[in-house]
């Protein structure tokens, strides 16, 4: 019976990860235990691994995609079994490719007597913009951080280009978004629907700027956010002191006189030094 890997939970805060890698390809045989994927959360990185032995059926999602915790990312089992039944959503691409991820996402919440909000794909040149068309635009679901994003910043626009697989509405693209309408009223230009900031930067040539940390790993992009939270809340202050360290320098005169001692550097005289003061106060060495 084939058997489904699951992208665990690491942490209460933790609702999407990143696959950042495949160390295994459809078709290959896997061992229990042997690492199949290298994932990434906003905190943290760690290995996906084979919870039993057989041939690595299928794979659901493709490298640098964010896929919501506890949904089955690939399946194990022996040649022939079918995988259908642990697609995570139906209408899937092609064996190896990304998998569309699970409408979960619910919208965003929106102040009272005001339309729910529209969610497109990227359109090219090619394609007319969304509210342009006879036909509704596609929807496609929110990602827990746009979410999030969303109800941080009060913004909650009718259309919004979704770079994730399926579709998917990330945090950078309501990000590129907020910023393009601000530059937007700033300069008096447009930024309706059909405009590259009205869909949200995403259509090729006509993006304009890209979205702070973007290229960044989760992990670097947290740590970002929390160091520019602490300069923002701390008082930031310098702290000088010096010392005369003029008998230091004698002493470094009189050891490179001598063959023996000439490889002492003032490097080492410091931590001689430092180590005689802990010895004198070991209250200090806390």
């Amino acid at each position: 019976m084939p058997t489904p890997v699951e992208l665990p939970k690491l942490g209460n805060t933790v609702e999407e990860c990143l696959l950042a890698g495949w160390r295994k390809r459809r078709g290959e045989p896997v061992q229990e235990g042997e690492v199949l994927a290298d994932i990434e959360t906003d905190k943290t990185s760690f290995e996906l691994t084979s919870p039993a032995a057989g041939m690595l059926l299928e794979t659901f999602f493709e490298a640098g995609a964010l896929i919501p915790v506890f949904t089955t990312v690939c399946v194990i089992g022996a040649a022939g079994e079918s995988v259908e039944e642990f697609r995570p959503a139906a209408g899937g691409s092609g064996p190896g490719g990304a998998g569309p991820l699970p409408s979960a996402a619910s919208p965003l919440p929106r102040g009272p007597g005001a339309a729910a909000p529209r969610f497109a794909k990227a359109t090219t040149g090619d394609t007319p913009p969304p509210g342009t068309s006879s036909a509704a635009a596609p929807s496609g679901p929110l990602s827990p951080r746009a979410r999030r994003f969303g109800r941080e910043h009060g913004f909650h626009p009718d259309v919004v280009a979704g770079s994730g697989p399926g579709g998917r509405v990330l945090e950078a693209d309501l990000r590129a978004l907020l910023q393009a309408t601000r530059r937007a009223a700033a300069t008096g230009v447009g930024a309706g629907p059909g405009s590259a900031a009205g869909r949200g930067g995403m259509a090729g040539e006509g993006r304009q700027a890209a979205a702070p940390g973007e290229g960044l790993s989760l992990v670097r992009r947290t740590i970002a956010r929390r160091l520019r939270a602490s300069l923002g809340s701390t008082a930031q202050y310098t702290l000088h002191g010096s010392a005369n360290a003029g008998p230091l320098l004698a002493v470094r005169q009189r050891l490179k006189a001598s063959p023996d001692t000439a490889g002492i550097s003032i490097g080492d005289l410091v931590v001689f030094c430092t180590i005689q003061a802990l010895l004198e106060v070991p209250d200090l060495n806390a």
